[in-house]
């Protein structure tokens, strides 16, 4: 129930790209892409790896094709329909958040 995406760039034979997607009976989700950031900048690999999914997606003739939580703006393009989520974790040892956000407010957390 995995299926590699890989896309191969014409002129130098050389792999720019690679997606490892899920696959089951109702919907197709590309899991991880690779890709080679010292590829031609022109090529826009990642908007190439999203309209190959969509492609093998509707060729599986799948219900859902599941795009990830990133880049939504791009995912539109293509007709995604965005999906609202929130995600709730527990810290036990907040320190390095605190870390974090120090710096961006320029305050240092005393312990």
């Amino acid at each position: 129930s995995w299926e590699v995406i890989r896309m191969i760039h014409i002129r130098d034979n050389k792999l720019v790209s690679m997606g490892l997607c899920s696959i089951n009976e109702m919907s197709y989700c590309p899991v991880v892409f690779g890709m080679d950031y010292s590829a031609d900048a022109h090529l826009t690999i990642y908007k190439k790896m999203l309209y190959f999914v969509l492609q093998r997606g509707i060729a599986l003739k799948k219900e859902n094709i599941y795009l990830g939580i990133t880049a939504n703006e791009t995912k539109r393009k293509f007709g995604a329909e965005q999906i609202k989520q929130v995600a709730y974790i527990q810290v036990k040892d907040k320190y390095n958040q605190e870390l974090i956000d120090s710096m961006a407010f320029g305050s240092i957390p005393q312990e």
